[in-house]
């Protein structure tokens, strides 16, 4: 028995702990670095579980959905939103780079969007412009099914992470 709780401490303490700590995640070449030290050329996007543990680490949320979405769908807690593009014409928001620009400053933001389409492009767009972001994989209600509804396994809310009105 105290075997089997010093390999699961040390599992805990060299495996897990270091990257929630350290406010890490690994690129896909293979190295670890700091979520602040993201460049264009370090993983485009994580999984929402990934997103989750480098929001406790203090990495914040980005939500690019519509003012509506974000507010009646619900969104992850503490998220901020500032919509890509603009109802009824669905047009990129002109402020858009400006407004995370001042919302952000230096820090690395994680992009989340209802699917993960609006998030990508709204990932690439930051990162053109200087800005370190991280696409938040699946969005918060997931891709739709075959019904053509939106999936009931994936994206932020359906992992049950936790959410918000």
């Amino acid at each position: 028995m105290l075997l089997r709780l010093s390999v699961a401490a040390l599992l805990l303490c060299c495996l897990w702990l270091p990257g929630v700590l350290a406010d890490t995640v690994a690129p896909a070449q293979g190295t670890v670095q700091t979520a602040k030290s993201f460049t264009p050329e370090d993983r485009l996007s994580i999984s929402p579980h990934e997103a989750y543990r480098l929001q406790q680490s203090g990495v914040p949320i980005l939500d690019v959905r519509s003012r509506a979405e974000f507010e009646l769908v619900g969104h992850p807690v503490g998220a901020t939103n500032i919509p890509y593009k603009l109802y009824p014409a669905w047009q990129v928001d002109p402020n858009f780079i400006g407004n995370v620009k001042d919302w952000a400053g230096d820090r690395t933001v994680m992009v989340i969007c209802r699917s993960g389409k609006r998030g990508m492009a709204a990932t690439k767009m930051l990162r053109s412009e200087g800005v370190n972001a991280i696409n938040i994989l699946e969005g918060f209600e997931g891709p739709k099914g075959a019904n053509g509804h939106r999936d009931t396994e994936q994206g932020w809310r359906n992992r049950n992470l936790p959410w918000e009105y």
